[in-house]
């Protein structure tokens, strides 16, 4: 395996468009991160709709509603090619500036 390892970090959410923002915000100081996806099960558009306020995050909608977080988890993963994939919530705020580097 080579060093460093590249990683994503995947949101998944539902509902919650403040928070989110709040969140990928946070997660955009993780310079180290090869992609934020964020997997939206939400039934209206107003996730999309932060994300679109953010250069290089990328988009995924799944109809599977409430209550799907492993389902949204695997359509992450699916859609990465990194090492490592970081998981956190969409009500985080901070994550800090190098906590997942120093996990990976």
């Amino acid at each position: 395996m080579n060093w460093p390892l590249s990683y994503v970090i995947v949101i998944a959410t539902y509902n919650r468009p403040t928070s989110l923002r709040q969140c990928v915000a946070a997660a955009l100081v993780e310079t180290a991160a090869a992609a934020i996806v964020v997997v939206d099960t939400s039934p209206d558009d107003a996730s999309r709709r932060v994300i679109e306020e953010f250069s290089g995050v990328r988009y995924l909608h799944s109809d599977a509603g409430i209550g799907h977080l492993p389902g949204s988890r695997q359509i992450g993963i699916e859609a990465t090619e990194s090492d490592v994939v970081v998981f956190i919530d969409d009500d985080i705020i901070q994550i800090g500036r190098a906590s997942c580097r120093e996990r990976v």
